[in-house]
């Protein structure tokens, strides 16, 4: 896997659109893009994403392996069905979902490695949310409101004749900005 970091981004998924289109992502590759902050990051439907310094913005390119390459050896019509298939926009609900719920459990993991809990909450599709401690009651209890520490964003990009080209998942994690008591 390729790692490309940047200081500053307007969004790793529109990064990731322009390595696409100049031609620098390769067929069958996986590339991740960070950034320290995005000027421009977004969630679903268009909501803009704030992305400061501090927090883990990134987005994870799978190109889609090139058929052509794969003439003769029997693979290629098996790769391109694949990738039809199973990766157009309903399928980018399952990816989106799946990749929720991965970020869900990492997330979990850290916390747990400081508090011994597993606080964190999938809002589906898309949304990890953590409760906000109930500390100023004294009580070490996870409480009931639920903050949004992570978003999921995923894109697909086709060719001109409707075939998949890439699939392009961004998360953002807020970890610089959380309120007073959470780990």
């Amino acid at each position: 896997m390729q790692v490309r970091h940047y200081s500053l981004l307007d969004s790793t998924n529109d990064e990731a659109r322009r390595l696409l289109a100049l031609g620098e992502l390769a067929p069958g590759s996986t590339t991740l893009i960070v950034a320290d902050t995005q000027t421009a990051g977004r969630g679903t439907r268009g909501r803009s994403w704030c992305s400061p310094t501090g927090g883990l913005y990134m987005t994870v390119v799978h190109r889609a392996p090139d058929a052509h390459c794969l003439a003769g050896t029997g693979q290629g019509e098996k790769i391109e069905n694949y990738w039809l298939n199973r990766l157009h926009s309903p399928a980018s609900v399952a990816l989106t979902l799946a990749a929720g719920i991965a970020s869900q459990h990492v997330l979990n993991d850290v916390i747990e490695l400081s508090t011994g809990q597993r606080p964190l909450r999938l809002k589906p599709i898309n949304d990890v949310m953590i409760p906000v401690p109930r500390a100023a009651s004294g009580n070490s209890e996870w409480g009931g409101e639920l903050l949004k520490l992570a978003g999921i964003l995923v894109e697909t990009q086709l060719l001109p004749t409707g075939q998949l080209s890439a699939v392009m998942t961004g998360i953002g994690v807020n970890l610089s900005h959380a309120p007073a008591g959470l780990p």
